[in-house]
């Protein structure tokens, strides 16, 4: 391949996305042909030593309240940006550009000033979760009919994915350009030394973590704990979002239950994760998810409703199990079989599900499809 590669992560701060971005950047063979522009929220020190160039997302942020005044303001700063980066495409000789994440505000203005360049696109959520904003619902509109006719490459990262993209009229000529990578492990939640500490105790039976949506069925989760026959399995629910005032009434009146409405740096995150038996993952819906390889670093078994790509990322028996449908009867029925099992006689099953998932293959293989884009 001719020229150097630009990589492309539209963020103000820190975030799993962004933590993504980092790490593949980081596990790649041939750092020193990448251009990356990333979130500010990341220092220069931890990207490699050896890439070309490292750039920042300079807009993000803007228009966050939402007001017509805000996304005005955002709308004509991405076309004054768009220029900075056209000029780095130039500088550097970039003919292949990998956006990591669907940003409307931000592509189009890129992929119309630079036509001769190939473009690859990461699609996380065929399908939008549910409960997004009108705005989020606008700009997929507006990227389905005028980026992504100029996409020569997608990527999803279970295969199920092509299913949902089958049911949109507007995704369905996409899919013979689209390829299917998993999500890598996530290496900024793995520490070493949380691994190998015997010494922390135990104190929770089920650990759920990551943001607290209506999607994620936390409302149903906690639903079944307040049956009696629950009263021994402990819960704990760690994020923030927006159902937080939602689930804190149900759980203050829930001895079993704790939530931790609060940011949690990775490392004290890694620490529950660690002090819990299971993960928990009572989905109504999903797309992509690294939270299944964070458990399984910690040697944790899953505990999931079949949707999204935990039917892909899951092996039966081996690294964690399913619940049968979306009802509290039968998360209430999985829970109290999990807790019967003994989850040390799983670990060589669940480390071999996780390397399954290795960083640094996946990082050559999304550099590859970048590269034949």
């Amino acid at each position: 391949m001719e020229g150097n590669v630009l990589y492309f992560i539209a963020g103000s701060g820190r975030s799993a996305m962004t933590d993504l971005f980092k790490n593949l950047i980081n596990n790649l063979d041939k750092p020193e042909k990448i251009i990356a522009v990333a979130s500010k929220g990341y220092d220069r020190a931890e990207f490699p030593d050896k890439l070309l160039y490292l750039d920042y997302d300079q807009i993000t942020g803007v228009g966050k309240k939402k007001t017509f005044l805000e996304s005005v303001c955002q709308y004509f700063l991405s076309w004054k940006y768009a220029y900075h980066i056209r000029k780095i495409i130039h500088n550097y000789n970039i003919q292949k550009v990998f956006f990591l994440n669907s940003h409307f505000v931000y592509q189009f203005p890129i992929v119309i000033l630079n036509p001769h360049c190939k473009y690859t696109l990461w699609l996380h959520d065929p399908v939008l979760h549910e409960g997004v904003s009108s705005r989020s619902k606008i700009f997929r509109y507006l990227a389905e009919r005028l980026v992504f006719p100029r996409i020569q490459k997608f990527i999803v990262s279970y295969q199920a994915a092509i299913q949902l993209m089958e049911q949109r009229a507007a995704l369905r000529s996409c899919i013979a350009r689209t390829c299917v990578i998993p999500l890598p492990q996530m290496k900024t939640m793995e520490f070493a030394d949380i691994h190998d500490d015997e010494t922390l105790p135990v104190r929770w039976t089920f650990i759920f973590y990551g943001r607290i949506e209506e999607y994620k069925g936390l409302n149903l989760l906690l639903d079944a704990m307040k049956d009696p026959e629950m009263q021994h399995i402990r819960l704990l629910i760690v994020g923030r979002g927006s159902d937080d005032q939602q689930i804190r009434k149900i759980v203050n009146s829930l001895v079993n239950v704790k939530f931790i409405n609060d940011y949690v740096p990775d490392k004290e995150l890694a620490k529950y994760i660690k002090q819990s038996r299971f993960v928990i993952l009572p989905y109504k819906s999903a797309t992509g998810s690294q939270t299944i390889t964070i458990a399984n670093y910690y040697e944790k078994m899953v505990l999931a409703t079949k949707v999204g790509c935990f039917p892909e990322y899951i092996q039966e028996g081996k690294n964690g199990f399913f619940i049968d449908s979306y009802t509290k009867e039968d998360i209430k029925k999985a829970m109290l079989k999990m807790a019967c099992i003994d989850e040390s006689t799983y670990k060589e099953r669940i480390k071999n599900e996780y390397d399954k998932y290795d960083i640094k293959c996946i990082a050559e293989k999304v550099y590859r499809v970048v590269s034949d884009a």
